[in-house]
């Protein structure tokens, strides 16, 4: 009578260890219909023949790193990948775009960097969720994001930064609710139209050294920024008008550096300031009036260095500062009588070095401000009337 053989089959994602041995022996996978696997390790690729070796990948626990060679110019080889828990690392300079990612549908996180040749990320038609951070950034030759449009979700952070000739956020708008988000540094970048969806910041908003960016009309649907909210060196920026509907800014809000920037109309709904204002530097700047409803700042309030500012009468309807109130170095500010409606400042009052600003007149504005610290004026330099 024949006894029946039981026949083991173990099949291996394969790869090599770094060291040209086999690791089958440390990967577990669970063979499907369709002949792709569920592989629990990690992938280092360095070159194409390490990448066949995620060929049979449905899943991977672990992390994809897919490093620069000559030899890696497509990605057909990962067909079968649908999900990485772990982080994937795209930096290959040969890639153009990235097909052979179509079945992909969620990472862990997702970093593309440094791709020199990276036009489009086609390929990643399918990508829905991103648990913690996507970061694109570095990438000299890329034009858009539009093929990022099936994406609901990214956990923690998305960052944008210097993309060279990334001209628009396309491809963004399914989200509505973020972590973190910093814009940075991307020279061509003139519209954020592609975060037409988002309502919510739940972290950081940081819009920062985007040369071509000319106004914020992309974020008209944010009505909160949970910690802060900054606009920095936008050299073109002319309007704020896109935060029109931002009601609180959780921690800080900085404008600062923007050189075009004559306004401050688009602050309209802003009620309260949790942290920090700062006004700085901003060489073009003629009033702040975009703030009426504002009522409150909980941390310092500083008007500094911007160099047309003649008066602060925007702010006449705020009622406290819960720290130091400074206004300095505004060569052609004349008048801070705005700052007489404040019921308290928490701490010290500067008035200084603004140079068209009359001292009596200051100095008389600053008396009738109930401080909990010091009250210094000195050296305004304007006449008198």
């Amino acid at each position: 009578m024949m006894r029946p053989i039981l026949v083991l089959l173990l099949v291996s994602c394969g790869g090599s260890d770094g060291k040209g041995k086999k690791r089958g022996s440390t990967t577990s996978s669970a063979v499907d219909t369709a002949g792709c696997t569920k592989c629990d390790r990690s992938f280092d690729v360095t070159d194409a023949e390490r990448l066949l070796g995620a060929a049979a990948c449905r899943t991977i626990t672990g992390d994809l790193t897919i490093k620069p060679d000559d030899s890696v110019t497509d990605l057909s080889a990962l067909a079968c990948l649908e999900s990485v828990d772990g982080e994937v690392v795209i930096d290959a300079d040969e890639l153009t775009d990235l097909s052979g990612l179509e079945a992909l549908e969620r990472v862990g996180s997702l970093t593309i960097r440094a791709n020199r040749n990276l036009a489009s990320l086609s390929g990643l038609d399918a990508l829905e969720r991103v648990e913690q951070t996507l970061r694109i950034a570095d990438n000299p030759t890329l034009g858009s994001t539009s093929a990022l449009s099936a994406l609901k979700f990214v956990g923690n952070t998305i960052a944008i930064e210097r993309n060279l000739v990334l001209a628009d956020l396309d491809g963004l708008s399914t989200m509505t609710l973020a972590g973190w988000i910093v814009i940075d540094d991307n020279d061509a970048l003139a519209a954020l139209s592609g975060l037409a969806g988002l309502t919510i910041v739940q972290g950081d908003l940081t819009l920062t050294n985007n040369a071509s960016l000319t106004d914020l009309s992309g974020l008209s649907g944010v009505y909160e920024v949970d910690y802060n909210l900054t606009v920095r060196g936008n050299a073109a920026l002319s309007s704020l008008a896109g935060l029109s509907a931002i009601e609180t800014v959780g921690w800080g809000l900085q404008i600062e550096d923007n050189e075009a920037l004559t306004s401050l109309a688009g602050l309209d709904e802003l009620e309260q300031v949790g942290g920090a204002l700062s006004i700085r530097g901003n060489a073009n700047l003629l009033g702040v009036d975009g703030m009426p409803g504002l009522v409150g700042v909980g941390d310092s309030l500083t008007v500094a260095s911007n160099a047309r500012l003649a008066n602060i009468d925007g702010l006449v309807g705020l009622e406290t500062v819960g720290t130091d109130l400074e206004i300095t170095a505004n060569a052609s500010l004349t008048s801070v009588d705005a700052i007489t409606s404040l019921e308290s400042v928490g701490s010290d009052v500067r008035i200084t070095d603004n140079a068209s600003l009359c001292q009596s007149a200051a100095e008389l504005a600053a008396a009738v401000v109930q401080a909990s610290g010091s009250k210094v004026v000195e050296n305004n330099g304007g006449d008198c009337p």
